[in-house]
């Protein structure tokens, strides 16, 4: 007889009191619609301190993962693919607590995901009654234009704050750093040659609370994004930074020979200081790359995280 495919639902929850029962409840009946699917909805509560924790129902489909200090989203997401793995889910999916998305739309994830044989879908806003503010819209046009260059895949939305992955693609994912995931996710699928795809999602006003998106947004982002693609392709960006100063040391070395040569300057180099913070700079870059492609392959789990979701994962036998 065949099994029944597991699903994991993540939901992180932030000071949402006005919405997170509503959207459980809702979660807890798309069973019915989802009959064939095994559903666990993992709510991770990441330092709430408006008594969101104590709106989570008491519910066997329900797992909890209560911080009580704010970690942020990207540790949260993190959390839930760890939960996730723990109990080898064949489907991760992810979508906030905030109601702005239709919880019915992980009917769409799922169908194209394996149908289309995809590894990785995205949701792609569709905006229902919601405006989005200039500041959000053109960050947003930002990163899937980055997104799609760096990746080569037709992304129309890369942070849609709801997607879907297989088991193969639940495995590979690496998120660093706790501001935020959804860029490193696309990534890190990417990388590990996964196949990628979307399908549109409602999307609608929030009703209550505030987002965490800020103008800071758009920094850490950008940082988390460099360390992820230095974490996977050490030698590529070390390597290039590397070819960088040693041409221009070596570029400066030529001409200034040639000039020496032709009789218009009394030394062979005459920047040699300069010449030589280049070639250390270049040889400390290269050096980089080439441990970071030795160590990139150690599985370098963060224990502590481990450690404390296993005990989260205990602490739910005696809700």
């Amino acid at each position: 007889m065949k099994k029944n495919k597991k699903v994991f639902i993540i939901l992180p929850v932030k000071d949402e009191i006005g919405s997170i029962e509503k959207c459980i409840n809702n979660l807890i009946s798309i069973k019915k619609k989802l009959p064939r699917y095994l559903i666990k909805i993992v709510v991770i509560n990441d330092g709430s301190t408006d008594g969101s924790e104590k709106k989570i129902p008491k519910h066997n489909d329900i797992l909890l993962i209560n911080y009580i200090n704010n970690r942020g989203l990207g540790y949260a997401i993190r959390s839930g693919l760890m939960v996730a793995r723990k109990f080898n889910a064949d489907f991760f999916v992810k979508m906030d607590a905030d109601l702005q998305h239709d919880y019915l739309d992980i009917i769409s994830l799922l169908k194209t995901i394996e149908e289309q044989k995809l590894d990785l879908v995205y949701g792609r806003r569709v905006l229902i009654d919601y405006k989005m503010p200039i500041v959000r819209k053109l960050g947003n046009l930002f990163f899937t234009f980055l997104m799609k260059k760096l990746t080569g895949w037709n992304i129309n939305d890369s942070q849609p704050g709801m997607f879907a992955t297989n088991k193969k693609c639940l495995n590979c994912i690496k998120i660093y750093g706790n501001y935020n995931y959804t860029q490193q996710i696309l990534l890190s699928a990417r990388i590990n040659h996964m196949t990628f795809g979307s399908v549109d999602i409602k999307f609608k006003k929030r009703q209550k609370g505030n987002s965490f998106v800020s103008l800071k947004y758009i920094y850490k982002v950008l940082g988390q994004i460099l360390i992820l693609l230095m974490a996977y392709k050490p030698l590529r960006i070390f390597g290039s930074l590397a070819f960088v100063f040693l041409f221009t040391a070596f570029t400066i070395i030529t001409i200034q020979s040639i000039d020496w040569i032709l009789g218009n300057s009394s030394k062979v180099v005459q920047n040699v200081n300069l010449v030589l913070g280049l070639i250390s700079i270049g040889g400390y870059s290269l050096i980089a790359g080439l441990l970071g492609e030795l160590f990139k392959n150690i599985n370098n789990k963060d224990d502590a995280q481990e450690y404390e979701i296993d005990e989260q994962i205990k602490n739910n036998e005696k809700r």
